[in-house]
């Protein structure tokens, strides 16, 4: 009878290992979900890997979908992810010419050498994105663009971070395939505004209150926004220039000639 209990164990033994799910090898389980023999997940004394021999308590090779709450460092938060502790990035990207960005958050650009374009990529195939671009040496400009196709929300294609300042620009790419400033330093690193520059004067057309015209919209007087007194006129009746007749990006444009 000894024979016939062999052959039926080892029957036994060769059925279970060609169905099994889990296959114990040099001190491992692999997860062998699509019975191909190759490993999916796989549980060490290192930890657990999915994709991967793990090198860590989890290392997942691949993306990751997290459908709740994540919590990092301790417990609880009220947010879908929580973070107990520090934040941090892999080491920023260093450019130095002309850069198309890419696979980094954060991006140190050195102008000491010439003025540097630093162009965003296309914000639809990146939606949720956010960069922070920094320049690191007051020398020369560094012009932040967008691809032909590519916007940033307020219509222009375009943000300097001007010569002579540590310049930073922080932005995030929307659902509408635009990119959005949340946040642009320039001027020693004060957030750049009119009021911070030192202008001789100033006009805005978008600025109604700064208009002298009469009821068909000529123009007879174009007021400095500067309070230095450096007003545009036109005292010459068949030479106004016109205003609320032409737009550009939504805003009143003033037509013609000023003294």
């Amino acid at each position: 009878m000894k024979p016939i209990f062999y052959i039926f164990l080892f029957q036994s033994l060769l059925l279970i290992s060609s169905y099994a799910d889990v296959i114990g090898v040099k001190g491992s389980i692999d997860f062998d979900v699509n019975f191909d023999f190759q490993s999916e997940m796989t549980l060490t004394r290192d930890g657990l890997g999915v994709g991967v021999t793990p090198s860590s308590n989890l290392h997942v090779q691949g993306n990751a979908l997290v459908t709740g709450d994540l919590s990092v460092g301790g417990e609880g938060g009220s947010s879908n992810l929580n973070i107990h502790g520090s934040l941090g990035f892999n080491s920023p990207a260093t450019i130095t010419s002309n850069t198309t960005l890419s696979d980094h958050s954060v991006y140190f650009v050195d102008s000491s050498s010439d003025h540097i374009v630093v162009t965003l990529p296309y914000a639809g195939n990146v939606i949720g994105r956010m960069l922070w671009i920094k320049k690191t040496n007051p020398s020369n400009h560094v012009m932040v663009s967008c691809e032909a196709s590519n916007f940033f929300a307020d219509g222009f294609s375009g943000k300097r971070l001007g010569s002579g300042h540590y310049g930073a620009l922080r932005c995030m790419s929307s659902s509408d395939n635009t990119w959005v400033i949340l946040n642009i330093m320039d001027c020693d690193g004060h957030q750049w505004s009119l009021d911070n520059v030192n202008l001789a004067f100033r006009v805005d057309a978008s600025k109604s209150s700064s208009i002298q015209s009469d009821g068909s919209g000529n123009v007879s007087q174009w007021n400095d926004l500067s309070e230095n007194g450096y007003h545009l006129t036109q005292a010459a009746d068949n030479s106004h220039p016109e205003t609320g007749v032409e737009t550009m990006n939504g805003l009143n444009m003033i037509k013609g000639v000023v003294n």
